[in-house]
């Protein structure tokens, strides 16, 4: 009897084994295909830099030392509030605090708001932006009138991540 109990002991662990095996050799041979993307990400992380940038109301287009030529940027909000008119006008972040203003830097983007330009024109960023921005240098600053920038206080911090492509 106990051999016999033996036998299919054998039996069913040895089917369990290649039920194992079976579902083993499947996941190796078949990789989800989020588990292709997750790497893709990975690799492009490896390839990216991140900038911290501290931009002050009271410049016209600061020079952010980055090129922006062929790579994907990702510019973020991080802190910080600016005016564009003295230390009684309104405050804001990076959308800015009213409409857009007439002769502006950057002509339809809200006053106040964080904005950028590269040789390819200027663009609004807000809060944040990504894509391709053109070619150059990545130049930002506060919307604001040419030649009143001299009123202008605070500062925005954003994080200006590029990745190689």
């Amino acid at each position: 009897m106990n051999h016999i109990r033996d036998k299919r002991l054998m039996i069913v662990l040895l089917f369990v084994g290649l039920v194992c095996l079976a579902v083993g050799l499947y996941s190796v041979l078949h990789k989800p295909q989020a588990q292709v993307l997750n790497t893709a990400t990975l690799e492009e992380k490896k390839t990216s830099q991140t900038k911290r940038i501290e931009i002050p109301a009271t410049e016209m287009w600061l020079d952010t030392g980055i090129d922006v030529d062929n790579k994907f940027v990702a510019i973020k909000y991080e802190s910080g509030q600016w005016s564009n008119g003295g230390k009684n006008a309104l405050w804001g972040n990076g959308e800015g605090t009213e409409g857009s203003y007439p002769g502006t830097i950057v002509p339809g983007a809200p006053l106040r708001s964080l904005v950028g330009k590269t040789n390819e024109g200027s663009f609004f960023v807000g809060n944040s932006k990504e894509g391709h921005l053109g070619h150059g240098r990545l130049y930002l600053s506060i919307n604001d009138t040419p030649k009143t920038f001299g009123d202008n206080v605070g500062f925005l911090v954003v994080n200006v991540t590029i990745m190689e492509e």
